[in-house]
């Protein structure tokens, strides 16, 4: 399958060499080159893989308000952030990032020189569970339980209602006791979002620690207070989890935990993830019709590019 990147630089020289550079390694892509100032580049909706941008001409919010709703490219800065303009990122390290950070990497392409690899490379899993908690919480571990030795930061969102969230268990003195906190400021987090805009850096100060190597966002105030929000800020929370993971200097994973929503609601978050894992019930559900109708518009409005896996008693791809 070929590659679609867009580079976005005022340098047409510089874009120039980059796109030779990349060329290089993916000789199969396709590589378009902009100025901050073409015409055709006002309203175009963005549908690459992904985008790499003068962010000192470029504002990353502009080219997000123009991406397709079933897929989410990766956005990669051409400068460091400085509040003198930054410098230019060398070749290299952005061959680098977008190779093996997004996913791109020539599926024949082994590379003797360097360990990681696209699975050692963070990544969003959306988890939608139709199953009991124990079946959901069975799987998921079996799923992010090697991340625990991946040095990566790890996240867990759980958009549920909130008598359906696990509370996190700690280790103390031997013994393992739930946490006692009720909430770590999911709902006052959702409220932040409903009336402003803010830095996908600011997540990090509504995240606790479970002891056992995750950062969890905790339980709502009301258990229904997370169903209850609207569509759009959870999708703005996805979408800025999703930029931590692209963005952030710390490498970062991210486990997003659907339960009891809306298919309505599903059908937007879930094309925001790199890989999509849904929780069958444990009874046979492979005849139920229903379950059949909805699973086929979630997937219909998901990139053909997601990873997508269904699971009963074994995860099966699909």
């Amino acid at each position: 399958m070929s590659k679609s990147i867009a580079i976005i630089d005022p340098d047409i020289h510089f874009s120039r060499l980059l796109s030779q550079r990349l060329k290089h390694h993916l000789p199969d892509a396709n590589i378009s080159t902009f100025t901050p100032d073409d015409l055709n580049i006002a309203g175009r909706t963005w549908s690459e893989d992904a985008i790499l941008f003068d962010n000192l001409h470029t504002n990353p919010d502009d080219l997000r308000q123009c991406m397709t709703a079933s897929f989410l490219p990766m956005l990669i800065p051409l400068r460091t952030e400085s509040s003198e303009g930054g410098c230019r990122i060398p070749g290299n390290t952005i061959t680098h990032k977008l190779l093996y950070s997004s996913g791109l990497r020539p599926e024949n392409e082994i590379d003797s020189s360097s360990t990681l690899t696209q699975r050692d490379s963070g990544r969003l899993r959306m988890f939608f569970s139709l199953g009991d908690r124990i079946q959901r919480e069975t799987y998921i571990r079996s799923n992010t339980a090697g991340l625990i030795s991946s040095g990566h930061r790890l996240i867990r969102l759980d958009l549920m209602p909130g008598v359906s969230i696990t509370r996190p268990h700690f280790n103390v003195r031997g013994r393992v006791a739930a946490s006692p906190a009720t909430s770590s400021g999911i709902s006052d987090l959702l409220l932040l979002l409903e009336n402003s805009k803010v830095d996908p850096e600011v997540l990090l100060e509504y995240l606790h620690p479970d002891g056992n190597g995750w950062l969890h966002f905790g339980r709502p105030i009301r258990s229904d207070d997370i169903i209850q929000t609207d569509t759009s800020v959870l999708v703005s929370l996805v979408r800025m989890l999703r930029d931590l993971i692209d963005s952030s200097g710390e490498k970062t994973s991210v486990s997003v935990v659907l339960e009891g929503i809306p298919f309505s609601k599903a059908r937007h978050l879930c094309p925001l993830a790199h890989e999509l894992h849904v929780i069958l019930p444990e009874e046979d559900s492979s005849e139920d019709q229903l379950i059949g109708f909805e699973l086929q518009e979630l997937f219909a409005s998901s990139s053909p590019k997601q990873l997508r896996f269904l699971s009963s008693n074994a995860k099966v791809a699909i």
